[in-house]
């Protein structure tokens, strides 16, 4: 028995030629895909097979039939011919070749009880039609431009008269063993389905025209799709492309076999995703149901799948037909509704309007009802986005059609929403409407709002169609409405009153004098309305009656009743109070044209103390409470006030009531630190007399002078002296927070480029700077473990660092800037940490200060202790990279990067991608080598992961794009052949960054083209793939004139990788078109370009084709 394929170089090899193959077979059909497939398993696994060669031998000849037979150009075929079409299904090709055999098995044993006059036959006889098969072998090769004398074209010929031999039994011998010179046979073979589907592929052209010259049949027979089924490829793009151009419904009684297996949802559990085939044959029904809804409607009907994709094109054919013949399919597309997955629901509400438009009332209902019901959640199945898309197509047409049943339906939906969104074991209609729909007067502004506020507008419309059509009345309409308790529908009520109250009559006298809705505040807004708007209309009666109503007052015991429950505690009896006059202060407004005198009083005594009423044309957000908060100060109103009068008010004001509880000490901070900020120069020449105020203030008026610095200019002294009271305060609950803006206050002043501090005050700087780090500080909250960025004593060092950036501009002495960053003996918790933090990432800026003392420092600085690590991270995350710096550290990044230093969180990502930037730095300025005993290059790409290398290859690719020096370009060079030599090594270059980088450095300007497109190919054979940006096209748009065969066949290698999703064709379909013109004008690249155009036609992207078809678009040879 002839060995199993080692691991080894040649296995590998076959393998890929094996996968090839495979993928290509593919597009041929599942049929010889799956002969294919049989074959390369018997192959790998005999599983004890005696019969192996004979399986094998017969699947081969199968194969090679049903190649043939695709193959063969049309001027070889005779009338009516038609080959045996292969199996349909992966794995048929085994069980077609265990039936054969049983058959010889058969045979076999009958001719053992032949008559011994009878001579015994070896084997069947030769085919009668081996002429004719080689005639056809000689046709395919002709046709694909294999020469008969290659090694394929021979081994061809050959195996025509040999086929027969290994698929059959060798009379009563044993089994033929999978010996050497069958495996060679089979090898054989392998290598010319290889060749002889390339060059298929090369040459899809021929096999295009022959499959558009079917499609455009009018009359279309049996043979005809015979020849369909068994002579062309039986692969998505093939179907689809025939599909697509069939105008004809004569195909409809042919294609039966195709109709019976739609594609289902294919659910890959292990991606979390789901796949909906696109199905032509479906599509095709859709464009014939308008031609012959009869013949159509019989085939869907039959159609069963739970592919969305097929359901929707079952919904344009009863959008098609008349809807007494689209009903047939309601079953069906109501399960489609029901099911898991539903695509383009607008579509489906089209198909409810078709029907009720027929008098269809009921299944109009039935979809629609289906469309808009919402899960056990309240949340639609169909999206947000698709479900208000939806209710609002199919709203205005189904009013129309359906009048009040229409209204009644979308009450049922809503009330249906409503009871899922409630809170578990909540009883009774308070549906939370004035927060998700605070004014019906207006459609809502929330970016994605629920089935219960697309619900609500939509039977709000509805209601306002049916009255103002006179389509029904508004006792039909309010008895709809009050079908299902939900505060939401009692608003409707009052709403549809308010804006018709001409045709209410009583019904609005009613509801205002009704003391439940008037107490409702759920009902507030609408009652406000329909008061302020009709109370005048009322008769005295009715009016002493709501009046005395609102004189009572709300019911304040439930109030109490309600916050006991919900807090825990007995409500405050002045917040108590305050509600109740407020509700009061609301009511006396809406009605304030009927007010007696005393009410008038009333109502202005409320306005005096709580502020006016919000005005009801002022329509609230969504999600916001109804009763706003009374206005406070703003920003603006502040800033009008000068220093004495700002730090006044600041230090007199106190918290505002409301029903929501008021304004607080945080917000007004805000509106301080805004108001500093607008006028901090003014400020600043009296921000003494900040000083006294609480510490949040304090907070603010800091940080508001810290943003004014930026934009304007102030007086630095003063805000120095402020500085030093808020260093000065330690034993307050804010203490921390009043040293850290005191510091970055100090910072953002020593580096002031514009208006810096004078010399005069480098003492009182240093002075604020000391006593924050003297404070007893006990915050030390690590933003990222080890490292204190914000830590006040952090700032304060960093303050220090800038005292000495700023003093040496001064000429003024920098030693206890240095005496202090050494000094180890910080107060508080995190010290060490906190001071390794600022030394590290204000390293190079210190070392430029002192670069006696950087040498000094740098290693004992960054070593192995925590303090060292977190000195390093924050070395690496924070301090610009500075060439004088990093030549320093050359021992540590060598240390750095001979380990592992990633565990597997995203902070250690980002030190590891710094690092490698690092590296990289130093190596673009020769300061380190690649490989060797400089070079720091290669011990990183070995210890770093490969998602730091695809960022760390992006952000190169950036560079080289920013543009690469003459003096840079020869070690980018370097580095790039480097990183293409390490394909076979542990860290071999990455897709990403092969595609990135190669397009860059071809584009760089620094290169010759040629140079730049062999780079380009190297990444394509490498198996990497280029990016289809504008670098990557503008390089090859450029050079395709002078390196027209280069560019060609980079692009044909790259189409040979794509597949008919591929988006580059359609993205760059204007430059590749360039491309191709300036190859079919060459006479020597002519065959290159035509190939190409093939190629991306058998991927299914047939818009090249113009370009040999249309004189517009052909362009001359030559030219």
């Amino acid at each position: 028995m002839y060995p199993q394929p080692s691991f080894g170089e040649a296995a590998d090899s076959r393998s890929q030629q094996q996968d090839r193959i495979r993928e290509r077979l593919l597009s041929f059909g599942p049929g010889p895909a799956g002969l294919f497939q049989d074959i390369c398993t018997l192959l790998d696994d005999d599983r004890g097979l005696q019969t192996r060669v004979m399986l094998i031998g017969h699947l081969l000849r199968e194969l090679e039939s049903a190649v043939r037979a695709i193959l063969l150009p049309d001027e070889t075929r005779t009338p009516g011919e038609s080959q045996q079409a292969a199996p349909e299904t992966p794995g048929a090709g085994v069980v077609q070749a265990l039936s054969y055999l049983l058959d010889a098995v058969d045979t076999a044993v009958r001719s053992l009880f032949q008559p011994a006059s009878a001579p015994v036959a070896a084997g069947p006889p030769a085919p009668a039609s081996g002429n004719t098969h080689r005639l056809q072998v000689k046709a395919v090769l002709a046709a694909l431009g294999i020469p008969e004398s290659s090694a394929e074209g021979r081994a061809w010929l050959k195996a025509v008269g040999q086929q027969h031999g290994h698929a059959h039994r060798p009379g009563l011998e044993p089994p033929r063993a999978l010996d050497q010179k069958f495996q060679a046979y089979v090898d054989g073979f392998m290598q010319l389905f290889d060749v002889l589907l390339d060059a298929f592929d090369a040459r899809y052209l021929a096999s295009a025209e022959r499959l558009d010259r079917l499609a455009a049949l009018e009359h279309p027979t049996k043979d005809d799709a015979a020849l369909l089924f068994q002579n062309f490829p039986q692969d998505e793009l093939t179907r689809e492309r025939f599909f697509s151009q069939l105008t004809t419904p004569a195909w409809l009684p042919l294609l039966g076999k195709v109709f019976a297996h739609p594609p289902t949802a294919a659910v890959d559990e292990e991606a979390g995703r789901v796949t909906f085939s696109y199905w032509p044959a479906s599509a095709y029904l859709a464009r014939m149901a308008a031609v012959d809804p009869t013949a159509v409607l019989q085939i869907a009907a039959r159609i069963e799948t739970d592919n969305p994709r097929v359901h929707l094109d079952l919904v344009e054919i009863a959008v098609s037909v008349p809807a007494k013949k689209a009903v047939q399919l309601l079953p069906r597309l109501l399960a489609a509704v029901r099911g898991p997955y539903i695509l383009a629901p607008d579509r489906y509400a089209d198909l409810a309007v078709h029907l009720a438009g027929s008098d269809h009332h009921d299944a109009a209902l039935e979809l629609m009802c289906a469309l808009l019901a919402t899960d056990a959640h309240g949340n639609s199945r169909i999206g947000e986005w698709e479900y208000g898309h939806t209710v609002d197509r199919a709203n205005t047409p189904m009013t129309a059609h359906l009048g009040v049943r229409w209204a009644a339906a979308l009450v049922e939906c809503l009330d249906q929403t409503l009871n899922a969104l409630q809170r578990p074991g909540h009883t009774g209609s308070g549906d939370r409407s004035e927060i998700w729909y605070p004014a019906l007067d207006r459609d809502q502004d929330l970016a994605y709002p629920g089935a219960e506020v697309r619900l609500t507008t939509a039977l709000r419309n509805t209601a306002t169609a049916l009255l103002s059509d006179g389509t029904a009345n508004l006792a039909e309409v309010l008895a709809v409405l009050q079908t299902r308790p939900w505060t939401v529908l009692r608003r409707l009520r009052l709403h549809m009153l308010d804006r018709h109250a001409e045709a209410g009559g009583a019904l609005v006298a009613d509801a205002l004098t009704d003391q439940a809705t008037a107490a409702d505040e759920g009902l507030e807004r609408e009652w406000l309305l329909l008061a302020r708007n009709h109370a005048v209309a009322l008769d005295t009666a009715t009016r002493t009656q709501v009046l005395a109503a609102v004189d009572a007052g709300p019911d304040a015991e439930r109030w109490s009743r309600e916050y006991q429950q919900r807090y825990n505690t007995t409500i405050d009896p002045e917040k108590l109070t305050t509600w109740t006059d407020l509700w009061r202060r609301d009511r006396y407004t809406a009605l304030e044209p009927v007010l007696s005198a005393e009410q008038r009083t009333s109502l202005s005594d409320l306005v005096g103390r709580y502020g006016a009423a919000r005005d009801l044309d002022k329509v609230p957000h969504s999600g916001m409470p109804l009763i706003d908060p009374p206005a406070s100060e703003t920003p603006g109103d502040l800033a009008m006030l000068d220093t004495a009068e700002l730090v006044a008010r600041a230090a007199a004001w106190e918290p505002e009531p409301s029903a929501f509880g008021g304004t607080n000490q945080s917000a007004y901070s805000s509106v301080l630190r805004e108001a500093v900020t607008a006028q901090g120069g003014r400020h600043s020449n009296q921000a003494q007399l900040f000083a006294d105020l609480v510490d949040t203030y304090l907070v603010a008026a800091l940080s508001g002078f810290q943003a004014a610095a930026h934009s304007t200019m102030v007086e630095w002294a003063p805000l120095v002296d402020l500085a030093q009271h808020a260093a000065d305060r330690q034993d307050t609950g804010l203490a921390h927070e009043l040293h850290r803006v005191a510091a970055e206050l100090l910072i953002t002043a020593l580096n002031h480029r514009i208006n810096p501090p004078a010399p005069v005050l480098a003492m009182p700087t240093w002075n604020v700077i000391t006593a924050v780090l003297a404070a007893p500080d006990t915050l030390a909250a690590a933003e990222e473990p080890g490292l204190y960025w914000y830590d006040a004593r952090a700032q304060a060092l960093r303050a220090a660092v800038a005292w000495a950036s700023w003093s040496r501009a001064h000429d003024l002495d920098v030693s206890p800037a240095f005496d202090l960053l050494q000094d180890a003996s910080m107060a508080g918790p995190a010290a060490a940490e906190i001071r390794a933090t600022v030394l590290g990432e204000r390293f190079p800026q210190l070392t430029h200060l002192d670069p006696t003392w950087g040498a000094a420092v740098g290693t004992d600085l960054f070593n192995s202790t925590a303090a060292g690590a977190t000195a390093w991270n924050a070395y690496l995350s924070a301090a610009p990279f500075d060439h004088a710096s990093a030549e320093l550290l050359l021992g540590t990044y060598r240390d750095q990067a001979e380990k592992d230093t990633e565990d597997g969180s995203d902070r250690s990502a980002r030190l590891r991608f710094a690092l490698g930037r690092h590296i990289l730095a130093l190596y673009w300025a020769d300061v380190i080598d690649l490989t060797g005993g400089n070079g720091l290059v290669a011990s990183y790409y070995t210890y770093t992961s490969t998602s730091v290398l695809q960022q760390l290859d992006s952000s190169i690719a950036m560079d080289i794009r920013a543009g690469v020096s003459p003096e840079v370009a020869p070690r980018v060079k370097a580095w790039w052949q480097w990183r293409l030599g390490t394909a076979d090594d542990e860290t071999p270059p990455l897709n990403r960054e092969l595609g990135d980088i190669a397009a860059a450095l071809a584009a760089s300007g620094q290169f010759p083209g040629q140079w730049g497109l062999q780079q380009m190919q190297a990444v394509l054979d490498a198996g990497g793939q280029l990016r289809p940006d504008d670098t990557t096209f503008g390089f090859l748009t450029a050079v395709v004139v002078t390196e027209t065969t280069a560019v060609l066949v980079l692009l044909r290698d790259w189409f040979a990788g794509l597949d008919q999703y591929a988006t580059l064709p359609r993205y760059r379909e204007t430059d590749i078109r360039t491309l191709l013109r300036t190859g079919l004008a060459d006479p020597k690249n002519e065959t290159l370009a035509r190939e190409i155009i093939s190629r991306a036609a058998a991927r299914g992207h047939h818009q090249f084709r113009t370009l040999l078809n249309d004189p517009v678009e052909r362009p001359a040879a030559g030219s």
